[in-house]
This record gives C-alpha cells, structure tokens and sequence, in this order.
C-alpha cells in the first residue's frame, strides 16, 4: 500500500493502550525478506513423537480428506472498499478454493497499492466494515478511526494479516475483534497466556481472538491447536509442516531495551506448500508489503530470527525468537 507514515519504532514509544499502537507492537519489522526457497523435499512431515529427535515422516495417503461444502460463502464484506475486485478473488472463495489460492489472488488484487518502499508503511491502515463511524480504508489516530484521503489505501501490517483472515476464515472479523482481550481470549493460550493485556502482548491475544471467533463461528473443522515453538534449528518448525492447516501466527522477541519485556510485535499467515516439504507464508511487511512467499522451514528460521529481530529502538535478541500459533483446519 502506498503510504506515507513512519516506522513503527515511533509508535512502540506511546504509552496510550489504543489500536493504533497495538498494531504498531504486533507488525514492527527491519526491512529484510526472506531468501527463495530451496526445494528439499516433497514428502509429509508430521510433528515430532515425544521420544523422537526428528520429525515423523507420513504417507501420502494419511493425509487428511479435504473438506468439502455445498453453501454459497460469504465475502469479506471489506473488500467493498477495494478500489478493484479481481474475479479470480472472488472465484477462488466461491469455489472453495485452498487457503494459499485464495491467498495469492488476495495479494495479488493488493498488489498495484503496494508501498514503494519498506520505510513507507505505516501499521495503523486497515479496512473498516463496522456499522459506527467511518468504514473503508481508515487509519487508528489517538484511538479514533479516521477515513484516509481519497485514492489512499494503506494496509498496515496487522490490517493485511485482517485482510488474511477474513478472506479464509472469518469474512466479518473487524479490527476490533483482534484488539479484544479479556479472560476467555487469555483462556485459549492456556499456560502461555500473557499476565495482562498490555500493548507488547497484541499479537498473541490477537490470535487468539482469531481462535476464539472460529470456533464460535464453527469455522473450524475441530477446535483450534495451539502450538507454541522456540526454534533454534530447522526441526523445531517441523509442527508447521503437518498438511491440510492454517496458522495464525505472531512472532516475538525479548527486548534488549527493556529487560524482562518480550514483544509480540509480528503477524503472519503460515501454511505447508502442497506436495512438498515447505512453507507458504502470507505476510504483510518487507520490501513487497502484502505477499504470499514460499520458503523452506530454514529461510523461515533465518526470517524470524535475523529480518523480524532487527528493530532499531528495542534492540531485539534474536536468541530469543518464539512463535506462537493456532494450528486451523477450516470450513471454507
């Protein structure tokens, strides 16, 4: 998206616990991408057995049946507010398309807005569907939504994980939902749960608010997994492989500014490429803004631990890379 806001180290200095600066937190990023893939392997890895010291290797013909559906599926009603509609988006959903189709052809309608350079995004830009105030393309100032000028539309880092979102699982999800935390949304984390909700947890309580909606919303085929991982080498992402499943996914660090604080400060979309022993990643920062990438589990490793640790103000450690997720096997 074309923009004309700052980095988000600027925003993390606001104390206010607003949307603007939660998603400013959740999205913050040094201006790396992930390198290509290499294509290593196309056999099924499944998670690790308890007693194993590498992942379980699963034949094709384990892997799980396809959901099927016969209703018509409802669109995201942001995409209202698109400045042009592809009809090979629209397709993808009605046809009940994998998650990665109708992912590509969400960034690839998104594609002509892109920022032109990685210093231009600004986190606060989303869509806005909500019956109150302004709906479109808005951005959060000092707590309040505020219309962008006619002809932008800026997509900040938690708005395009949204924009995910809604087009794969929850059609109605508004930013606010991400932004809601209370006991139940802290529940489903389970002993990974933050103490409170303050603004350097919005991306974990955000996903899990994404959790909490799909099974509410029966989105699901079963109830969503959370997976929480360290990884240090390129099996600790083994969990990620398993087919058929949809992570919603925040990545965080340890600040090496303000000692004990961990940050939740990324967002992204993770899923297994079909047929082969890699990833898909919908992500919504670095030098091409809202993109679905193809990467091997350790370009991964190198992304979450080198790019999403570069932060100039909080000095992340990237020894201390988590990822935290909720493993989704959807309706849609």
């Amino acid at each position: 998206m074309t923009v004309s806001g700052t980095a988000s180290g600027h925003a993390l200095r606001v104390a206010v616990l607003s949307i603007g600066v939660l998603c400013s937190i959740a999205c913050d990023v040094g201006d790396h991408v992930p390198p290509t893939l290499d294509d290593d392997s196309t056999g099924v890895v499944a998670p690790r057995d308890a007693g194993s010291r590498r992942p379980q290797r699963v034949a094709a013909a384990e892997r799980p049946p396809a959901v099927q559906q016969d209703v018509a599926l409802e669109l995201p009603r942001s995409w209202d507010h698109y400045p042009e509609l592809p009809a090979s988006l629209t397709a993808a959903v009605r046809g009940h398309a994998r998650a990665d189709v109708v992912l590509r052809e969400l960034a690839d309608a998104l594609a002509p807005h892109r920022w032109a350079a990685v210093e231009d995004w600004d986190n606060t830009g989303f869509v806005r569907t909500a019956a109150d105030g302004p709906r479109g393309f808005v951005v959060r100032r000092d707590g309040r939504p505020i219309a962008q000028d006619p002809g932008e539309y800026q997509l900040g880092c938690a708005g395009g994980f949204l924009e995910g979102v809604r087009a794969i699982l929850l059609p109605s999800l508004e930013m606010d939902d991400l932004a809601h935390c209370d006991d139940a949304v802290l529940a489903s984390l389970g002993a990974a749960a933050p103490a409170t909700c303050a603004a350097e947890n919005f991306g974990l309580h955000a996903i899990a608010a994404v959790a909490t909606a799909v099974e509410r919303n029966d989105a699901a085929v079963a109830p969503p997994e959370f997976v929480h991982l360290e990884p240090r080498d390129v099996d600790d992402l083994a969990p990620l492989l398993r087919p058929g499943m949809v992570h919603v996914c925040t990545a965080s660090h340890a600040s090496g500014v303000e000692l004990g604080t961990r940050y939740h400060h990324h967002m992204m979309i993770l899923m297994r490429a079909p047929g082969r022993r890699a990833l898909q990643m919908f992500d919504t920062t670095g030098f091409r803004g809202v993109a679905l990438r193809e990467l091997s589990t350790r370009a991964l490793l190198t992304y979450l631990g080198s790019a999403l640790s570069t932060n100039a103000h909080h000095h992340y450690d990237p020894d201390s890379t988590e990822l935290d997720c909720f493993a989704i096997t959807r309706r849609r």
